[in-house]
């Protein structure tokens, strides 16, 4: 899974972290029910963002998601998949 494509899984699941939080209201489900509804995704974002966002030079994170890095900040080397 190249870079570009490790981004656009997180920004999905950041997706399903957002609707989640706001479907109790949307649905009139009781918040404290709704609880692990919101965790599922936010577990799954994090780990997945801890796990693929980094650098396949050396293996070390790169950072925030949001970003675009040209070049690996521990390594140096360029990151081809977002040329």
């Amino acid at each position: 899974m190249n870079l570009n494509q490790v981004k656009y899984l997180l920004y999905a699941l950041l997706a399903a972290v957002i609707l989640a939080a706001f479907l109790p209201a949307l649905l009139g489900l009781p918040w404290a029910g709704s609880i692990p509804l919101f965790l599922i995704p936010l577990a799954a974002y994090a780990a997945a963002a801890w796990k693929l966002w980094r650098c396949p030079h050396c293996g070390e994170r790169l950072g925030r998601v949001d970003a675009k890095p040209l070049y690996c900040p521990r390594c140096g080397h360029r990151l081809e998949d977002f040329e």
